[in-house]
């Protein structure tokens, strides 16, 4: 895909919406240019992270009640008959 476009004011490009929705791209995002020859070259930078609106949905009072039963389940162990006991004692520290 090629088109002809105007360098505008303050050397600002304004990339046509075809491009910019071929490439998955929007305002915001960097693009790394590159002077090659006689050439511009124009890429998108990948994003390494996706914004989210919430990381999760949990309150403190849920992080405090599962908190306290993973410290219920280390200090008595695992006595589950379908699971292997396993000594956690040593990971519990204690004043």
């Amino acid at each position: 895909m090629s088109q002809i476009i105007r360098l505008g004011r303050k050397n600002a490009i304004y990339l046509p919406k075809s491009i910019t929705k071929a490439l998955g791209i929007k305002e915001g995002d960097r693009l790394q240019v590159t002077i090659k020859g006689d050439m511009i070259i124009i890429r998108p930078v990948p994003r390494l992270f996706v914004k989210r609106r919430s990381w999760a949905s949990t309150t403190i009072e849920g992080l405090e009640a599962e908190s306290e039963e993973l410290v219920k389940i280390l200090e008595r162990g695992v006595d589950d008959e379908n699971s292997p006991r396993h000594d956690l004692s040593p990971a519990i520290v204690r004043d």
